[in-house]
């Protein structure tokens, strides 16, 4: 969740962290990560345009012994989280050594989406693991995206080719799924207008919600692969032939 989506959950003094939009960037770490969560593992993680650093903060707190970097150039100053020792805040970016990058609903923001993935690329080695996420299909246009200063959606081919050409891809599939025809029949619908609708979902919606990315990663779900409202892609550093 960006800085700015924040904003609205406060005005409406609803916790962010609640949201169903949360708890599904939560279940997809862990059908993708799960050793994120294992207390076990010892990982330095980056979350590249950390936003309000909401998934950051879940991180920590699931595991301690991991290092949790949040970056954005919105933050003020570097710190460190006041209740959360292994979670600090930077807003400059700095080389170093990374087992996990997260780089999630962040690239639709960039108008130069292809020197952010170069500095995405000079932050890995051998060993690390980027995550990427963005918004689906550019006919799915809407309000929202504008109030949230996107600048595009992407095709699946289109950000294939974007990422094939800095790093080899371990996975690349579909994310909400289970709310694509839902979600695609209301925006054709209703928001095509200039009209902002972003009220945070009712306690009622968001619980219903929260169930469907239960099914989202169960292993009954067959249509990922499919369609969906987001793309998502697991990158390693490209081989050298």
């Amino acid at each position: 969740m960006d800085l700015k989506e924040k904003s609205i959950f406060e005005q409406y003094n609803v916790d962010p962290e609640k949201s169903w939009w949360e708890y599904s960037r939560i279940k997809l770490l862990k059908h993708y990560f799960p050793g994120i969560f294992r207390s076990t593992e010892k990982l330095k993680i980056l979350d590249f345009g950390a936003g309000a650093a909401i998934t950051s903060k879940k991180i920590a707190r699931q595991n301690a012994q991991n290092q949790i970097i949040a970056y954005d150039i919105g933050y003020e100053r570097n710190h460190t989280d006041q209740n959360l020792e292994n979670l600090s805040y930077i807003k400059k970016v700095k080389k170093d050594h990374y087992d996990v990058i997260l780089c999630m609903d962040v690239l639709e923001h960039i108008e130069n989406e292809e020197e952010a993935i170069k500095d995405i690329k000079n932050m890995m080695d051998e060993t690390t693991t980027l995550l990427v996420t963005v918004p689906a299909h550019q006919w799915l246009w809407s309000s929202h995206d504008e109030f949230l200063d996107h600048k595009r959606r992407y095709s699946k081919d289109g950000l294939k080719s974007l990422l094939e050409k800095h790093f080899d891809l371990e996975l690349f599939e579909y994310h909400f799924s289970l709310l694509f025809w839902p979600a695609a029949i209301y925006r054709y619908l209703f928001q095509k207008s200039k009209k902002q609708n972003l009220r945070p979902a009712g306690a009622v919606v968001n619980f219903i919600l929260k169930r469907v990315m239960d099914v989202e990663y169960s292993k009954i779900n067959i249509f990922r692969k499919l369609f969906g409202l987001s793309l998502v892609a697991r990158c390693r550093q490209k081989r050298v032939a």
